[in-house]
């Protein structure tokens, strides 16, 4: 991906449970600011910084994902991925990715031989499926709420 993904070792799963565990005040409140230990070689500094909440809420959801053991990257909106990469963010082959694509069912470009997906795109394209598969299975709610079958 645009910047790569990481992948939990153990010690890494254990430090961000930890980490969380620190982020959090007793009230579920992220806390703002925190002392970062920079190392330049042996040279340790200690920088005091105060966080935006947006960026404490995304460290928080990467400490939660990275916690569980679960790879993360961070991408910007703008990001332009592969076939493979969009595929994968979406959890379907790419197969079925590129049937999306020449069915103009998700927006595309070509880069030379290569299609390329915007984040953007993806991200909009996703919210549209989950929304339909929410209706979807609201409406089979009801339908079996009238059969009586216990739902």
């Amino acid at each position: 991906m645009a910047t790569g993904v990481t992948v939990p070792r153990e010690d890494t799963i254990a430090e961000a449970q930890e980490a969380l565990r620190q982020l959090r005040d007793g009230d579920g409140v992220l806390v703002r600011s925190m002392t970062l230990v920079t190392r330049d070689g042996e040279q340790e500094r200690h920088v005091n910084v105060r966080l935006p909440l947006e960026a404490s809420s995304l460290l928080l959801q990467v400490l939660g994902h990275l916690a569980t053991g679960t790879p993360v990257a961070v991408l910007p909106r703008h990001a332009v991925l592969t076939t493979q990469e969009a595929a994968d963010l979406l959890n379907v082959s790419r197969p079925f990715l590129i049937g999306l694509l020449k069915a103009g069912t998700l927006a595309h470009h070509m880069a030379g031989r290569h299609r390329r997906v915007r984040l953007n795109d993806l991200l909009e394209y996703k919210r549209r499926r989950d929304a339909e598969s929410r209706r979807a299975l609201d409406e089979l709610a009801v339908e079996a709420q009238k059969l009586g079958l216990g739902y």
